[in-house]
């Protein structure tokens, strides 16, 4: 019995949450660093709150896709791993809670390593510029069709 999908655009399974919090000097923060290439999210390095000039940041959460601004269109996005959970990330990062419900984050993370997902969302034009800009929906950049 042969059994067809239907196309789904990834922005109905996945909500950009965008909840920030204030630095405190005196506490340690853990900051990921998103691989080029679709390579995974790793620890960039712990530093105390004092050391952060940017005193607004977003806490990541295990689950999460994760999309850096700056390389998002040379693969620089990824699921948060547990080891992540409540590292923090500055504001040129996308966060979205997926919508288990209706998409296995297992999945996703299989599905944006293809080489059909980087095509959709890579760098285009002659500048080859890596960046989602803030003029354009982060949604609209990872779910054309």
């Amino acid at each position: 019995m042969k059994t067809e999908w239907g196309k789904v655009k990834l922005g109905e399974m996945l909500r950009h949450r965008k909840e920030f919090i204030t630095i405190d000097d005196l506490t340690n923060y853990e900051r990921p660093r998103v691989q080029l290439h679709v390579k995974g999210i790793i620890l960039r390095d712990e530093v105390p709150g004092a050391l952060i000039k940017t005193k607004t940041q977003q806490i990541c959460r295990t689950g999460e896709f994760l999309v850096a601004e700056i390389d998002a269109k040379v693969g620089g996005f990824g699921i948060v791993p547990e080891s992540l959970d409540g590292s923090i990330v500055s504001s040129h990062y996308f966060l979205f809670v997926i919508d288990e419900r209706k998409l296995d984050r297992r999945f996703l993370d299989s599905f944006i390593r293809t080489p059909a997902f980087c095509k959709q969302v890579a760098a285009q034009g002659s500048t080859n510029y890596a960046a989602i800009r803030r003029t354009f929906s982060v949604m609209k950049s990872l779910c054309r069709p």
